[in-house]
């Protein structure tokens, strides 16, 4: 995670989607190109519209939907209608090497430590109690850099794991949980449902034995209706 100053960023007037900046933070490469994007300054990235990019790690495209906030109002239109979801993050790609299940991690991390805090007793008896209901739950919440991470296969609200070229379109209002790939008989089931699929790899144990593929297409996607950036 990188910290930045506010010359790293434009002037709130040119936000495309004032009051929200939608902009990357740890090293990413845009546009599928090999040229990392220019700090500063950021650039912003589209709303409601996918967009390229890859990491050491990772190459496909990701989609972020907020409320009322779109580079596309009519697709936007569609997904909220009859929701009361604010907010969507849909990411779809292929691994560049296989990666334990385990290892892939999703949540918020900071950069400078967290003030105003409830007594430490109390916080230590919270994420006591989150360990032992999610055993894959990383929660740090006194270091420097206060983190709080889970893992990503047992967080998405949708996985799907398909053959390179059937996969689903990022863009559905609702993208088909698959993930049958990945389990290939391991546990006498074809697939599991999506809620089925969170309580089997909460688990870290559960989670180890299973990897991402490097020629399956992967899509991962989150949303809730609480987080609302603007």
């Amino acid at each position: 995670v990188v910290m930045r100053n506010s010359t790293d960023i434009p002037p709130p007037s040119q936000w495309p989607h004032r009051p929200v900046l939608l902009c990357t933070n740890t090293p990413t490469t845009l546009h599928n190109s090999n040229i990392p994007q220019p700090t500063p300054p950021l650039e912003a990235l589209p709303l409601g519209i996918p967009f390229e990019f890859q990491t050491d790690q990772f190459i496909g495209k990701a989609l972020i939907r907020l409320r009322n906030h779109s580079d596309n109002p009519s697709g936007d239109a569609v997904y909220f209608h009859g929701k009361k979801r604010i907010f969507q993050a849909v990411v779809q790609g292929k691994f560049k090497y296989s990666v334990p299940v385990s290892d892939v991690l999703t949540g918020h991390e900071f950069v400078r430590p967290l003030v105003n805090l409830p007594a430490r007793l109390l916080l230590q008896s919270v994420n006591s109690l989150l360990t032992r209901l999610a055993p894959g739950i990383l929660v740090d919440m006194f270091s420097n850099q206060p983190s709080a991470l889970a893992i990503l296969a047992a967080s998405s609200q949708t996985v799907n794991v398909s053959k390179e070229g059937e996969e689903p379109d990022m863009e559905l209002p609702e993208i088909p949980e698959d993930t049958s790939i990945m389990f290939r008989n391991d546990i006498g089931e074809n697939t599991l449902s999506s809620k089925k699929r969170k309580w089997y790899f909460a688990n870290p144990e559960s989670a180890r034995r299973h990897m991402y593929d490097t020629e399956s297409v992967h899509t991962f996607d989150f949303y809730d209706s609480f987080f609302d950036a603007s």
